[in-house]
């Protein structure tokens, strides 16, 4: 944009007003185009309000929201759930699952309910309920997200948002959440105590899948539904304006839920195809670390981020099975656990006690680690015992004698020993190794817990047995 200034009749610098001794400027656009003036009130309709500050997607012009004392809620944003679908197997860390007839099953990043597809049966139901329960804080937004599809036909329900189901087609008795009806009514439902208040929605195909949002807030709850294009379907409040009611629901804590079911028989089966899901707490400072809320959205190191099995070594009640040390091959494939070995002489031969490789497409991080080891089997006899503590990092093999391009990148982390004669039970002092900057294993990569012994006798029937515990998360 131009300013060109100009004064008097002439239209050139020198000139001014003649009354008021002043210039004055005209503004163009970026194609050269005069901008008109134009007075407010000359307009045909006055305008009132205030000025709009932000969007929301290409399309959706939002005013920016503020506290009740008029802060701004910049970034201060919590993750309580969230499930990217990953992987062929049901996250049960996240779900609690129940299911009749309906099967449930995930691949190519999507739950669906009735996937096997065909099933009519009157009262046959999927439901999905969220293991963690949400508490809608006062003066904070409750945001729940998913994205949908349903394949929905007569006589068939489909619900999903803030609730506990505790039947198939029973009334969710607290909640405020999306229902695909019997008749095919797209409905926004919030439920008190049993009692629910619903409102009509705009049409979704049956083909499509479009993005849900559900926003609880002190007595209103907000309703979106976006197709795929980014075009508003629905944009509702739901006001709750009950003043025999203390708040909008009648219980502190609320899970999220999915739930299809057949209300009678239908003509044809539905399905209700799930592309993923997020719940917020929204403009609220908790002061948790990035680290702590991986934790409760089941990305620590506890499980796999895949597979949602166990990663630590460690069947119930059973011990470990002794591992054969090797250079080239892991003695454990898991994330740390129990471990242990026969007793061998003494070399300054790196074993891979543990060898694990990080699940693509994570990052692992690894804050800590904590090594225990005792004498078993039998005393320490002729010569003292030295335990070698390292880790090593991302080599694209599991074998320590990796090498170029990508080698493991060894750290070492502490030591360990046994004196001549030290009896069966004897503990050495845990090695503890906290590192300032994280250790990162890129996806695919392995982690390695290793073990050198350069003291040590094959003392027969002697055992080494201990522990590493590994504590990180995956990003």
């Amino acid at each position: 944009m131009g300013v060109n200034i100009i004064g008097g009749a002439s239209g050139i610098l020198q000139d001014v007003d003649t009354l008021s001794r002043a210039g004055r400027g005209i503004l163009y656009d970026h194609n050269g185009n005069v901008l008109t003036q134009s007075d407010k009130t000359a307009w045909a309709t006055p305008k009132t309000g205030l000025p709009v500050l932000a969007k929301n997607r290409d399309t959706i012009a939002r005013m920016i929201r503020a506290s009740v004392v008029g802060n701004l809620g910049i970034l201060d944003d919590e993750f309580l759930l969230y499930d990217p679908i990953e992987g062929a197997a049901v996250n049960t860390n996240i779900w609690t699952q129940s299911t009749s007839t309906f099967t449930i099953a995930q691949s190519a990043h999507a739950i669906t309910f009735d996937s096997g597809g065909g099933s009519t049966v009157a009262g046959a139901f999927a439901i999905h309920t969220s293991n963690r329960q949400f508490l809608k804080v006062p003066g904070t937004p409750l945001l729940f997200r998913t994205r949908v599809r349903m394949n929905w036909f007569a006589n068939s329900v489909a619900e999903f948002g803030f609730g506990a189901p505790s039947g198939v087609t029973t009334v969710v008795s607290d909640g405020a959440f999306f229902r695909k009806t019997t008749s095919g009514q797209l409905q926004a439902v919030v439920s008190f105590a049993g009692t629910e208040t619903t409102q009509n929605l705009g049409v979704v195909n049956i083909t499509d899948f479009y993005d849900y949002t559900i926003v609880v807030d002190e007595q209103y709850v907000h309703f979106i539904v976006i197709d795929s294009a980014g075009n508003i379907i629905s944009d509702v409040i739901q006001n709750i304006g009950v003043v025999t009611q203390a708040f909008l629901w009648s219980v502190t804590h609320l899970p999220c839920f999915y739930r299809l079911y057949n209300n009678t028989s239908p003509v044809t089966a539905p399905t209700l195809v799930i592309g993923g899901v997020s719940v917020l707490n929204k403009d609220i400072a908790t002061n948790k670390s990035w680290a702590e809320q991986l934790a409760t959205l089941t990305k620590g190191s506890l499980a796999s981020p895949t597979t949602f099995a166990q990663l630590a070594n460690w069947a119930n009640s059973t011990g470990p099975v002794s591992a054969t040390l090797s250079n080239t091959a892991a003695g454990y494939t898991t994330l740390g656990g129990l471990w242990q070995f026969a007793a061998i002489a003494g070399a300054v031969t790196d074993y891979a006690l543990f060898g694990f490789q990080n699940p693509s497409p994570y990052q692992l991080i690894i804050r800590s680690l904590k090594i225990d080891a005792t004498v078993t089997g039998a005393a320490i006899a002729t010569t003292a015992t030295i335990l070698q503590w390292g880790i090593a990092a991302n080599a694209n093999a599991v074998s320590l004698a990796t090498g170029a391009p990508y080698p493991p990148m060894r750290v070492p982390i502490g030591m360990q020993g046994f004196i001549v004669g030290a009896a069966i039970g004897t503990t050495a002092p845990s090695v503890v190794y906290t590192p300032g900057s994280p250790i990162v294993i890129e996806p695919g990569r392995f982690f390695h817990i290793i073990l050198n012994m350069p003291v040590g006798t094959a003392t027969a029937s002697q055992i080494i047995r201990g522990t590493a515990a590994v504590d990180g998360s995956f990003e």
